[in-house]
């Protein structure tokens, strides 16, 4: 006793005396700690403290009348909870009452339920404990008021219930149900049946590896061109509008293929050609979407991306972007066409460069932002008309939002360029450039105009045309005063 108190004595002068010094302070404070700390592992270790906390589920978005009957039957335990092929419980009046299992989101029904009451006049809250040894129930009478409404069975949980047959007892028979039940479905149920269906069939599927298992490294490039139809024929495992998914896994990454687009078709073929087989190796679930710029306006890269962007989206929740340019081949698949935290320059080295990069700042060719960088950037500016200067301009939004850019190693972010005839150059760049700042607000996705003209969904790509017009320029004028 001598000793505790003494312990006791230095504690309380401790934590009381201002002249202690404060690391030795915060050492008495750490071994004290340390001490509960020790005291409670012995005292669960000797079963003194031993809590069981138990999940408890509930159903307050469910909106039915449970009949007192059947609580009361549940509370007796007239039915063998454990015995799962039961049918219900029997109560007074000849009535039957449905057995469904809580799971913790959902309710999995056990047994079909036929019919189920529902009262809008009053809403029952109830807790239920779920364990893994006595599962929770809930009773529910099959009787239903004239005057009920009913819905479809494939509302419940996104899947169709198996028919029960009808049965009696004590001359009191319930109707057989072949299309329709009634329930009140939990709001977290009500949103399953709007999932697509590929994504319900891909979720049985292991996740991909994060490196893929097929990939090659350094790849030949094909220049050749032949004709869409033989592209088609050596691509045959793609859905229609040029999409691909995994069949033996369900990919990590959704990306959209973009590329801007205007009357070069032996580039496409051989692009098309090329990118279908590389991509594939990748394990990505990916489309592609080229835009195509008709009219006599002059070229606009930057607009034609936002359109992609845009458009695609429509068409299916992509998680990431790669905007493409059309004359450039990879040739190493070890450069992912994937969406980092931050955004990426795919083409490092080119051979037209001699696989050198031109300047540190350059942002063009093949860029990857995912949905989320590309709407706080709000896309690229529509500004730049004819070849050039949009890229730069990107690099700069992406360093204005505090954003840097990410690069492969120039080993792995080879590029060849397919030889073709020089754009138009933008003599205007220079100076749209100047003004870059002032426009990032106002000038991108939020003030894109352009004419939808078709949409043709072919066997290896969606041909997307649009006419594109001149933004105004008046609200990043205003800004600029």
């Amino acid at each position: 006793m001598v000793k505790l108190d003494r312990f006791t004595d230095f504690l309380r002068r401790a934590f009381t005396c201002s002249f202690i010094n404060i690391r030795l302070r915060l050492v008495v404070y750490l071994c004290s700690l340390f001490v509960l700390l020790t005291l409670y592992q012995y005292l669960v270790s000797i079963n003194l403290l031993n809590y069981s906390f138990k999940p408890v589920f509930d159903v307050s978005g469910w909106r039915e009348k449970f009949s007192e009957d059947c609580i009361t039957a549940r509370a007796r335990r007239i039915i063998n909870i454990m015995n799962p092929s039961s049918d219900g419980l029997t109560l007074k009046d000849g009535s039957l009452c449905e057995t469904t299992r809580v799971t913790g989101t959902a309710a999995e029904v056990i047994k079909p339920v036929s019919v189920a009451s529902f009262s809008t006049k009053s809403t029952s809250r109830l807790n239920l404990t779920s364990t893994s040894q006595q599962p929770a129930l809930i009773f529910r009478p099959t009787s239903l008021p004239s005057n009920q409404s009913v819905i479809s069975n494939n509302s419940l949980l996104n899947t169709s219930l198996p028919t029960r047959p009808s049965f009696r007892h004590r001359n009191h028979s319930v109707p057989q149900t072949n299309e329709r039940i009634v329930v009140s479905k939990p709001r977290s149920v009500q949103n399953t049946s709007k999932l697509d269906e590929s994504i319900q069939s891909n979720s049985r599927k292991t996740r991909c590896k994060e490196i893929p298992s097929g990939l090659q490294g350094r790849i030949a490039v094909n220049t050749k061109v032949v004709p869409f139809r033989t592209v088609e024929e050596e691509n045959q495992n793609l859905q229609m509008g040029g999409r691909f998914s995994p069949a033996h896994c369900t990919s990590r990454n959704k990306v959209a293929i973009i590329v801007p687009y205007r009357n070069r078709p032996e580039q496409l073929k051989v692009f098309l050609r090329h990118i279908h087989p590389f991509l594939q190796r990748q394990e990505l679930q990916y489309g592609i979407y080229v835009i195509n710029q008709s009219g006599k306006e002059l070229f606009n890269r930057a607009s034609l991306i936002n359109v992609g962007f845009v458009e695609s989206l429509k068409d299916f929740d992509w998680e990431c972007c790669i905007f493409h340019d059309v004359d450039l081949l990879p040739e190493d698949d070890r450069n992912l066409y994937t969406c980092p935290n931050q955004p990426r320059h795919m083409s490092v080295s080119v051979d037209k460069f001699k696989y050198k990069l031109p300047y540190k700042g350059i942002f063009g060719g093949v860029t990857a932002l995912d949905v989320k960088q590309f709407r706080e950037l709000n896309g690229y500016s529509n500004e730049f008309w004819g070849w050039g200067g949009e890229d730069d301009d990107m690099a700069r939004r992406i360093k204005y939002h505090k954003l840097r850019i990410e690069r492969y190693k120039p080993e792995i972010a080879r590029y060849t360029m397919i030889k073709h005839k020089q754009e138009t150059a933008n003599k205007n760049r220079h100076s749209i450039l100047r003004s870059a700042i002032r426009r990032y607000k106002v000038d991108g996705l939020n003030n894109l105009n352009y004419k939808l003209v078709s949409v043709v969904k072919t066997p290896i790509y969606t041909n997307i045309t649009v006419e594109l017009h001149h933004s105004s320029r008046k609200s990043w004028r205003k800004s600029r005063r």
